[in-house]
């Protein structure tokens, strides 16, 4: 079967049979992750002891201190080769692979210019300086620039913003939750897929990929630990 396709078939049929299982929610967790485990194609298992793609793991935020410079490769698409610096783009087929190269060591390639400019550090990104004016500084979001310029270029709405501090609020007063709890997905593999994505550079760094307003809440607030899915790790640490 092409590598590829394997990586991603198992979801479809897995989100079918977890539909068909009428079991209490701790027992279906245990059996769709035994199910994911047995079905899925994972490049991780090729190495001694690999760690298992389908379990979120709990770090502390401020461990998250660099941004991932790997890109996403459209095998399916071509014509999507201009959104390729995106790492968390088609994130399923991702999930328990294993890379080389020094992605983990640079900024990603052709970033576009509306999201320039793009820091290595996580702390430098424009959007979480814009939630420390928020939520540290106080400051109404039609006064914070980088919030001003995402709303002309369509990448912020009011709604959008309700929400961001709607999540800030129920984070501080009832503490991070994991997206099990949380309740928003109804497939194993949606629960992990998005928690807080992270890919393991070389030396073990946990470089970020995705869902930042999450990851700059967590840290605003001095959370001490956060569920993250791992994507991709570096050849390196594997070895």
């Amino acid at each position: 079967m092409n590598s590829e396709l394997a990586r991603t078939m198992p979801r479809s049929i897995i989100r079918y049979l977890e539909m068909k299982m009428p079991v209490p929610p701790k027992l279906y967790k245990k059996q769709a992750k035994s199910l994911y485990s047995q079905i899925g194609f994972w490049e991780v298992h090729k190495y001694a002891n690999p760690p298992n793609p389908l379990t979120a793991i709990w770090v502390d935020p401020d461990k998250i201190q660099l941004v991932t410079g790997r890109a996403w490769k459209p095998w399916s698409n071509p014509e999507m080769a201009g959104r390729s610096w995106k790492p968390w783009a088609s994130r399923v087929s991702y999930l328990g692979r294993v890379m080389d190269g020094d992605w983990d060591l640079r900024e990603p390639n052709d970033v576009p210019e509306v999201h320039q400019p793009y820091s290595r550090q996580f702390d430098e990104l424009g959007v979480h300086q814009a939630l420390v004016d928020r939520f540290v500084n106080r400051q109404d979001w039609n006064e914070i620039e980088y919030i001003k310029k995402g709303m002309r270029e369509g990448r912020y709405t009011e709604k959008r913003l309700e929400r961001i501090d709607k999540l800030y609020n129920s984070i501080k007063s009832h503490g991070y939750k994991s997206q099990f709890e949380v309740g928003e997905y109804n497939d194993y593999l949606g629960c992990i897929l998005n928690e807080i994505n992270v890919d393991v550079g070389r030396n073990g760094e946990l470089l970020f990929v995705d869902h930042r307003h999450r990851l700059s809440i967590a840290k605003i607030l001095g959370i001490n630990k956060i569920p993250v899915c791992v994507l991709v790790r570096h050849e390196k640490w594997l070895e």
